[in-house]
């Protein structure tokens, strides 16, 4: 094969795609030099997962399925072992750097600038404008009230334009917000906001942290990448697990 011109990395779960649809529609949102991918390459995408995926994955049940078609519309599938970006250690799972997250995801948007589409996307939660007002409102309620009201009160940024289609794990994380009542704000500065803050805080200029209170990365093969954790990262984080467990049971 010549150099390619598309490549996909998509997390498998006990032999199985849990994003299948949400990736073939993705996959269908792609373009190179312009041009859509063809309904006959789709199909053949779409049969040689649902046919031979699974006796295929055996020994790489919970890996990674790699797509990659070159200039000439040649393609090939193959299977890999899945290497998390992050690993548990003792059990706790530790955060990733927020500059590696920040690296992934720039390569990701050179990415969509050839393809329409973005693998991976930086994520932000934003204290909304009505904190303030939501705190003072907060003084008498329980302290379970409480804390379900603080969440409700940030804003999710998500570093893409609204108009652009998503990856399937960010279409995905997007419901998932939904469900929770989760503002949600399409940002495609955030990826160059977070970057100028860091390097502002490197000269001990700023704190990104009094802007964001949360920073992590989803991708289609390593799910939700925690650089600053919290709340709202675990809850996506836990939601996403919850399917690949769910699909690997079934």
């Amino acid at each position: 094969m010549k150099e390619p011109v598309l490549v996909t990395r998509w997390r498998l779960s006990g032999g199985k795609l849990p994003l299948f649809g949400r990736h073939m529609k993705a996959l269908g949102a792609r373009k190179i030099d312009e041009q859509a991918l063809s309904p006959e390459f789709l199909g053949w995408v779409k049969q040689h997962i649902e046919w031979t995926l699974q006796p295929a994955s055996q020994a790489q049940k919970d890996g990674v399925l790699m797509l990659v078609m070159d200039a000439d519309g040649k393609a090939a599938m193959s299977l890999g072992p899945f290497e998390p970006l992050v690993k548990k250690k003792k059990g706790a799972e530790q955060n990733s750097p927020v500059s590696a997250l920040l690296l992934r995801a720039a390569q990701a948007k050179n990415e969509a600038e050839k393809t329409q589409i973005a693998p991976e996307l930086i994520w932000a939660v934003q204290a909304c404008d009505k904190a303030n007002q939501a705190k003072t409102e907060r003084e008498n309620e329980s302290d379970s009230t409480k804390e379900k009201t603080k969440e409700h009160d940030c804003v999710v940024l998500i570093g893409v334009s609204e108009n652009v289609a998503l990856s399937g794990a960010n279409s995905l994380l997007v419901d998932l917000a939904k469900t929770k009542g989760y503002e949600i704000r399409f940002a495609p500065e955030l990826l160059e906001n977070v970057k100028g803050l860091m390097a502002d805080a490197e000269k001990g200029e700023g704190n990104p942290e009094a802007i964001f209170k949360e920073i992590f990365l989803v991708s289609d093969e390593h799910g939700v990448v925690p650089g600053k954790s919290g709340s709202i990262s675990t809850f996506f984080s836990d939601g996403y697990q919850k399917l690949l467990n769910h699909v690997a049971e079934k």
